[in-house]
């Protein structure tokens, strides 16, 4: 079949001349489409058809319009950073009173250990010079020590509570970080999913009637189908939802970044998704460690070890973290815009651009003090791979 063409006998006065469907050109359901509003304009005419084409794109877009609204009225994760709050306050209300507990027992083994002892009164000739037995015999004495002890062991017992307290607040916190966390990833997939549902449905129930109304607008303004344009569908638009409700809190802040370089990175620290992708860490000080042309990944594992002696979360500050952080005013100390160690200082590398000097991957590049730290740095060779070098240590801050 070379062309399509809609004939007619009696045609009404407004209906423009027929559009050649090129079969060639087009699948089967635009050629049915397009030939079946040839006849429908023919059989109508170009105003009742233009008024038909109107009116289905209106109805499209009020359909469009009708997902659009449910779709707003989905959970855009205001709540969630109030997750294990409520976990986190009783627990820091417990340690008040297990901090209230040691103010009060401190306060009674001082009363305790400054509480006048009445020895009483002894004639001379009782007391031998050297002899201290009657006094620390006496019962003043011992009912003092007594009181003493005891009010020592319940300081110890409610140093020991407190202690636990603490602990309890920190994983108490650790815990809402993670409920917090999870809020936002169940917030941000369900919203993802239900987009997706809204213009699947769209399409699957809108899309022959937009396609028709562009066709019957084509055939009314005189359009060959090789010329007719049908517009994008219209679409539900994904919802503004609230901070950090997005892609992000489904990844966890230990996983690699996807920036990273796995085999160059190893297991360090400062390569993954929480240290290169949440804010500026906040910085420790300096340690150092000693390297002999181990692969980057174990340099980065030792200069880890490194700042460890900085406490728990310690890690040693990559390079990558230096591109992105130094010289930035976060509102507490981070990484500087230059070196302020001497030496040479070795940041753990996760990507390529810390071995731009080498094609080796247990050589990278390194800073003397003063040199900029977004600049690849000046030492090369043995200078910043072998011997004791320092590290910046860091840690994340949430």
């Amino acid at each position: 079949m070379a062309l399509l063409a809609a004939v007619v006998t009696a045609m009404p006065a407004d209906v423009p001349p027929s559009v050649e469907v090129h079969s060639a050109d087009f699948t089967p359901a635009v050629l049915a489409s397009f030939s079946s509003a040839q006849k429908l304009v023919q059989e109508q005419g170009t105003d009742a058809c233009k008024e038909l084409a109107d009116a289905t794109e209106k109805a499209v877009e009020d359909n469009v319009a009708a997902e659009q609204d449910l779709l707003n009225k989905i959970d855009k994760g205001a709540s969630c950073p109030t997750s294990g709050q409520e976990a986190v306050k009783a627990a820091k209300d417990a340690q008040a009173t297990a901090d209230k507990a040691v103010t009060d027992a401190e306060t009674a083994h001082n009363s305790a250990l400054n509480a006048e002892v009445d020895w009483g009164k002894s004639t001379f000739s009782s007391v031998t010079k050297g002899n201290c037995a009657g006094f620390f015999g006496s019962s003043a004495w011992t009912e003092a020590e007594a009181k003493v002890n005891a009010a020592k062991d319940a300081l110890d017992k409610a140093k020991g509570s407190a202690k636990t307290a603490a602990d309890e607040v920190t994983t108490m916190e650790e815990a809402a970080k993670e409920a917090v966390k999870k809020c936002k990833c169940d917030a941000y997939t369900a919203h993802e999913a239900a987009l997706k549902a809204s213009n699947e449905k769209i399409t699957t129930a809108n899309k022959d009637a937009w396609t028709k109304a562009a066709h019957l607008k084509c055939v009314v303004a005189g359009t060959a189908v090789d010329k007719c344009t049908v517009p994008p569908l219209p679409a539900v638009k994904a919802v503004t939802l609230s901070e950090g409700v997005d892609n992000s809190a489904c990844v966890q802040d230990h996983e690699v970044a996807k920036s990273v370089d796995a085999t160059l990175a190893g297991s360090a620290k400062g390569c993954t998704h929480g240290a290169l992708n949440k804010k500026a860490p906040k910085l420790l000080g300096e340690a150092s460690f000693s390297q002999n042309a181990q692969t980057s990944a174990k340099q980065n594992e030792l200069g880890d070890s490194a700042c460890a002696k900085f406490g728990a979360g310690a890690y040693s500050a990559s390079w990558d973290q230096f591109q992105k952080f130094a010289g930035s005013s976060p509102g507490y100390t981070t990484i500087p815009s230059n070196d302020p160690y001497g030496g040479h200082l070795v940041p753990a590398c996760c990507s390529a651009g810390c071995h731009k000097y080498h094609s080796n991957t247990h050589k990278r590049i390194c800073y003397t003090s003063g040199q900029n730290l977004k600049q690849a740095g000046e030492q090369k060779g043995y200078g910043c791979w072998s011997g004791t070098r320092e590290v910046m240590c860091v840690k994340n801050v949430e």
